[in-house]
């Protein structure tokens, strides 16, 4: 179910709707699995950036801590609190929320991408911090890049 939500860059899919009264069943029998929590936050996330930022009843920080608490480690986690918190406009706890997940993710461009946004919002980040941050998110770019290719030519050679 996690999965089938995508990246949190991208819309919901088409499905999404129908999955979530799925996934609320789920929360509920399993409170406990801290993959359900995430997916939750992940619908949620997804669902108010395509409805404009709507009102939530709920709010993805809760489900996103608590997934926390329930001992998963994912990327995602971090990179979720940190693209909330960066809408808040609280660069500096997003930038430690986006050094979680960077520890758990290497070579995702989207974490790389937040983080610089986040680096040239705060004051106190040196010319030093940037220039890595943009070298790394140009490296995973490159990455990225030939992974694809990669793919294709392997498809072709089938």
């Amino acid at each position: 179910m996690l999965e089938g939500l995508g990246d949190l860059t991208q819309g919901l899919p088409s499905q999404a709707n129908k999955e979530y009264k799925r996934l609320e069943e789920l929360v509920q029998l399993y409170p406990n699995e801290p993959k359900l929590h995430l997916a939750k936050a992940i619908y949620l996330i997804k669902y108010s950036r395509s409805n404009r930022y709507s009102a939530l009843k709920e709010n993805p920080l809760d489900f996103l801590q608590q997934s926390e608490m329930l001992g998963l480690k994912d990327y995602r986690i971090g990179y979720a609190k940190a693209m909330l918190l960066h809408q808040e406009k609280k660069y500096a706890a997003a930038l430690e929320e986006i050094n979680k997940a960077q520890l758990l993710c290497t070579g995702y461009v989207n974490v790389y991408a937040l983080k610089l946004r986040l680096l040239r919002n705060i004051e106190s980040s040196t010319e030093v911090e940037i220039a890595t941050e943009k070298s790394l998110l140009e490296a995973s770019r490159k990455q990225e890049k030939v992974a694809v290719h990669e793919i294709i030519e392997m498809i072709d050679g089938m």
